[in-house]
């Protein structure tokens, strides 16, 4: 997960693959928020890209642990 650098309503968090930010695609995932906010867990609305086309999530929701402290699921 990651901010894509840009500035108010232009910017997003970013959920998807480490590789898109290796080769400077940061703007490029699976998830994004569409919202300026400085923490992932302060969004209200995710969107997803699925089959081929973004689509709203009203059940995804982002939690931190911590400040930008991201552990992984076991």
């Amino acid at each position: 997960m990651w901010w894509d650098g840009e500035a108010g309503n232009s910017g997003d968090w970013i959920v998807g693959s480490y590789s898109n930010i290796d080769e400077n695609k940061l703007g490029y995932g699976f998830m994004q928020n569409n919202q300026d906010t400085s923490c992932p867990s302060d969004s209200e609305l995710w969107k997803e890209y699925y089959n081929s086309k973004w689509a709203t999530n009203v059940n995804a929701h982002a939690s931190c642990n911590g400040t930008y402290n991201i552990e992984p699921l076991n």
